[in-house]
């Protein structure tokens, strides 16, 4: 997919402002991650500094960017409260580093995720079953890596569970159509949408099939981005 854009300055905030700002919108809790997406004023935020004051690189500066306006696209066609598994594998598949290209004007989104990221989804799995309760942000209080290896991991179920020929395709377009279509988890205005409900249509939906989602892995979904 690739779209021309006018060049665009290089965006985001120093960090002792992002840290205001979530502070003032009462969001405290995205404070262990770089980027925010804000669907009360529908904009997105990204902190263009470390906590140490060091400045990103404009890689990963336009890897949050990209990952942050994911959040707030889907939200602005159907603002439900999607489980974070499947929040975060969306925004990863257009704001993953390694699976865009940026060269001031073209923007190409869309690509399979760097080996590297597969690689450490094979070593370090999130069984399913814990998986789809992960919470992103608490995760990345406690463990910042592993949150990075849970975000490939959702991404690739994603796409898995995307594939015409898998064998949970229709199950999971249609969970994604009753999530969309009931507008489960939907908030009023500056709030974030509630994740839990679109969760349980999920369990509902797939739980007495996660063993068995679990073992299509290997070589299923694991290897479903064209990496081997």
């Amino acid at each position: 997919m690739t779209r021309e854009l006018e060049p665009l300055a290089r965006p985001g905030l120093g960090h002792a402002n992002y840290l205001a700002y979530l502070d003032a919108c009462g969001m405290q809790s995205a404070k262990v991650a770089q980027g925010f997406a804000d669907y009360g004023t529908f904009q997105t935020l990204v902190s263009a500094q470390y906590e140490n004051g060091n400045a990103l690189g404009d890689e990963e500066l336009h890897s949050i960017a990209l990952h942050e306006l994911t959040h707030l696209f889907f939200h602005g066609i159907a603002p439900a409260g999607m489980p974070d598994w499947y929040a975060e594998g969306l925004a990863e598949t257009f704001g993953a580093q390694g699976t865009f290209a940026w060269d001031g004007k073209t923007l190409s989104v869309g690509g399979s995720l760097p080996k590297e990221r597969v690689a450490t989804v094979r070593a370090a799995r999130i069984p399913l079953a814990l998986l789809v309760d992960v919470r992103v942000l608490v995760l990345m209080g406690q463990d910042r890596e592993k949150s990075r290896i849970f975000r490939a991991e959702c991404q690739l179920l994603q796409r898995f569970l995307m594939q015409d020929d898998c064998l949970w395709h229709a199950r999971f377009e249609h969970f994604e159509t009753q999530c969309r279509g009931e507008v489960l988890g939907a908030a009023g205005a500056r709030q974030q949408p509630d994740p839990m409900p679109a969760g349980a249509r999920f369990k509902q939906l797939f739980g007495e099939d996660l063993d068995k989602l679990e073992a299509a892995s290997s070589p299923g979904w694991i290897s479903s981005s064209g990496l081997h």
